[in-house]
């Protein structure tokens, strides 16, 4: 009986070596394809986050891109932000989403490049969300970052392109 057993198992073992390969070669491309598809889904949040920052407001969007229509941005109205103590708890949820989908990605799957921006945002969100709570430490009128030390600079480096820009 122990030999027809081992005899079995050796036989499984040695069976058709081109058939192994090609299971183990599909599985492999199968993994690839997975991984590739991981890959595209990570860019595609990238490029959803980039494009949620990009037009938080509207001098933001003008001083990062010059046509926005080429990323599938549609012109917005005009604005300088907001300074709206409301949306501090909206930001601090859309931060916690930002955060929780960004760990929905296994790291090990990306690319190296993916993955050292992976690490980047993580980091950056991570210092975003422990400085949560402190909003009013930071002042518009402070003496070297002021509002009315920026709004000037800003204003002065505005790039005018269209006469739109300027309306």
């Amino acid at each position: 009986f122990l030999c027809l057993l081992l005899t079995i198992s050796c036989l499984g073992c040695t069976g058709n070596k081109d058939s192994n390969l090609n299971d183990s070669q599909q599985i492999n491309d199968n993994n690839q394809q997975g991984t590739s598809q991981k890959n595209e889904e990570f860019d595609k949040f990238l490029n959803e986050l980039f494009i949620e920052e990009v037009t938080s407001d509207s001098i933001t969007l003008h001083y990062t891109l010059k046509n926005p229509e080429s990323y599938g941005i549609e012109p917005m109205d005009p604005t300088f932000g907001s300074l709206d103590l409301t949306e501090i708890d909206e930001e601090a949820a859309y931060l916690q989403e930002t955060i929780d989908k960004i760990h929905t990605y296994e790291k090990s799957t990306l690319s190296e490049e993916q993955q050292l921006v992976y690490e980047i945002l993580e980091e950056y969100l991570n210092l975003q969300k422990g400085s949560e709570g402190l909003e009013y430490y930071g002042t518009l009128f402070g003496n070297v970052s002021g509002v009315h030390n920026n709004l000037p600079i800003t204003l002065a480096e505005y790039q005018i392109y269209k006469e739109k820009d300027i309306q």
